[in-house]
């Protein structure tokens, strides 16, 4: 998974650059750059930063609802740069939920995983639902990312879990429980659909976001400089039978949806093997959202505990 593969291609050739500096606004608005990076290190040193605020700030929204400080809590939450990181944390509460009865230890890996603060949106998440029952020290972090500053953070921030990180996939366990990525990084990651199967099938649950072309399958270049691919959905759809045997495939109906102004199809999946599994799963995800909204909106500690008891009985 080297990195030099992800900048240009034969359809775009981009620059990835980070420029920092000053404007003078009183007199001739001279520039005046005091640094600046390419490449892998402009995307790192930016992206760094956007990462660590959302964790510093997810944890500091872990402290003020344990001090059920409501206000000041929902002016953190603007704070957050992925306003979905609350919602992506209770989904996969629900899939480690679903595989926890199953073995003693269990294994969760990111494709993509930066510095793995989802551990942090996990840990909100539990407090939301006032169930803390998944001991998340004892699940094997397994992130597979293409910055190897990001790959050695993620063991320093999170040091006291079990967090094992490489830019080689050979490097890391072969199988997991859990299999988790944001859809953006599968299609930069993600050259061929029969690497994407092959997330599914090595992992007991998949949990994932995908961008199909409803057309032809599509290469172009984004805003960060990276190359990416868009699957076929026609052809996603011809070969998932053959190459996910067995494989149980749910669509999340209200958040899946055609990309207004193109020829996309953005698809919120579930995946599992086992139909008890999956069925787990939407039971649970569907009351994990209810909470969320009510939360976000409101932020009412009581309703939150009135819905953790709930959860807890559908557990049982």
């Amino acid at each position: 998974m080297g990195n030099d593969i992800f900048y240009g291609s034969e359809v775009s050739r981009r620059l990835t650059y980070l420029e920092f500096g000053s404007i003078d606004q009183k007199s001739t608005a001279k520039k005046e750059v005091y640094d600046f990076k390419l490449h892998q290190k402009a995307y790192d040193w930016f992206m760094l930063a956007r990462y660590m605020n959302d964790i510093l700030t997810i944890r500091k929204m872990q402290k003020l609802f344990v001090e059920s400080k409501p206000s000041e809590l929902q002016k953190s939450f603007c704070d957050v740069h992925h306003k979905n990181e609350l919602c992506l944390g209770l989904g996969k509460i629900a899939a480690l939920h679903c595989v926890s009865n199953e073995k003693n230890r269990l294994s969760f890996f990111e494709l993509g995983q930066t510095l793995f603060g989802c551990i942090d949106s996990i840990i909100l998440g539990q407090l939301l639902i006032n169930d803390r029952s998944i001991d998340l020290k004892k699940i094997d972090w397994v992130g597979l990312d293409i910055s190897e500053m990001f790959n050695e953070l993620a063991k320093n921030i999170y040091y006291q879990y079990n967090v094992f990180t490489s830019s080689k996939k050979g490097e890391l366990p072969a199988d997991s429980d859990v299999f988790y990525s944001k859809g953006v990084t599968l299609l930069y990651a993600v050259k061929d659909i029969s690497q994407l199967y092959d997330f599914i099938n090595s992992s007991g649950c998949s949990y994932f976001d995908y961008s199909f072309s409803l057309k032809e399958g599509q290469m172009r270049a984004i805003g960060t400089g990276k190359t990416v691919r868009y699957f076929s959905f026609k052809e996603f759809m011809d070969s998932y039978n053959v190459h996910l045997p067995g494989k149980k495939i749910y669509v999340n109906t209200e958040t899946s949806h055609i990309v207004p102004n193109s020829d996309q199809i953005w698809l919120d999946f579930f995946i599992s093997d086992n139909e008890n599994q999956a069925t787990k799963y939407l039971i649970i995800w569907t009351i994990l959202i209810k909470i969320r909204l009510c939360h976000i909106m409101k932020f009412s500690s009581e309703n939150i505990t009135r819905a953790g008891q709930n959860w807890k009985i559908i557990l049982s």
